[in-house]
């Protein structure tokens, strides 16, 4: 192996590291034109693609590269890595079963293959079972990093955040595991950390458009006439109020942090559905769906308090 191609995978890695993934795959690229069977550039291809969320892609090159040389039980494992993020449960489950035939003495790349088919069916108890076993305590930044990210995809949220925070200082610029600690963080109710991180994760890779959807979702809850909206209704209540009027502004104040903190729980289902579209327009139908529902709820808080809807009627003069 040549000082030039050494130094170009060194570039490559170094690349990497600081997030600048085409970069990187500009560089690997070059380099397995001229060795296709080059192990350490394709290796390192697969893990900036996996970064990159491009998983199909991944596949694409663990496939090729197992189609000649079988036995890369490393490539194996980046294979049902990427299995396991596009979601294809069958084939992940075909892909362990050969791979425990085929290798029954790698058992730490089977144990790494449990873990992440814990992490994609929510088996939050099985993983710990599997990580603990297998490598008691978890030490290295690349355990670190794999724990926390499992951990996360388990909806271990609180556990998931200690890992994460300690994986970021490993891994400043890991598109991925930024991306993780954002959507993490936005599920908390930490809202302004979650910004931040999604801004981070899209600096590291700008193909990741739901995180630019994430932050925009992080306004809503410090947008002026989200609260404006609240406080009107709180004013319409109190202006047909008949009754205890302190009793009805405790109760509404009570009211407005439960539905604040019942937004930032419950927006994520609809952050993930309407994720791969950064679009405002339907930033803007969501956010008008979430004033209906705040709308419905004070409308049925007004009559459970006092009993029926009332007006108020303008004096003409």
């Amino acid at each position: 192996m040549t000082d030039t191609h050494e130094e170009g995978l060194g570039t490559a890695r170094a690349l990497l590291e600081a997030g600048n993934i085409e970069g990187t795959k500009r560089i690997l690229g070059k380099l397995l034109e001229k060795d296709p069977d080059n192990y350490p550039a394709t290796d390192l291809m697969i893990e900036a693609l996996t970064k990159q969320s491009a998983h199909k892609e991944a596949l694409a090159y663990c496939d090729n590269w197992l189609s000649r040389h079988p036995n890369s039980v490393g490539i194996h494992v980046f294979r049902f890595k990427s299995l396991a993020k596009l979601g294809r449960t069958r084939d992940m489950k075909a892909s362990l079963k050969q791979f425990r035939t085929t290798f029954p003495h790698e058992t730490t790349a089977i144990s790494i293959m449990e873990m992440f088919q814990d992490a994609q069916k929510g088996n939050a108890n099985s993983f710990r079972k599997t990580l603990e076993k297998e490598f008691g305590d978890v030490s290295s930044p690349d355990l670190i990093k794999v724990k926390a990210i499992a951990l996360h995809q388990v909806n271990d949220l609180f556990e998931a955040d200690y890992y994460l925070s300690k994986a970021v200082e490993f891994f400043p610029n890991d598109a991925e595991l930024l991306a993780a600690m954002a959507t993490n963080r936005f599920q908390i109710g930490r809202l302004a950390s979650a910004r931040m991180y999604a801004a981070r994760s899209l600096a590291a890779d700008p193909t990741r458009r739901r995180m630019a959807f994430l932050s925009r979702a992080t306004w809503l809850f410090y947008y002026p006439g989200f609260y404006l909206i609240l406080l009107g209704m709180a004013a319409a209540m109190l202006l047909g109020a008949r009754l205890n009027k302190v009793a009805a502004v405790l109760i509404f104040v009570i009211l407005l942090s439960l539905i604040r903190s019942a937004l930032s729980l419950f927006l994520f289902p609809i952050l993930i559905l309407f994720g791969l579209s950064t679009s405002p327009t339907i930033s803007v139908l969501i956010i008008g769906a979430i004033g209906v529902f705040v709308l419905s709820l004070s409308d049925a808080y007004y009559k459970m308090l006092f009993g029926r809807k009332k007006t108020v009627k303008l004096k003409k003069f």
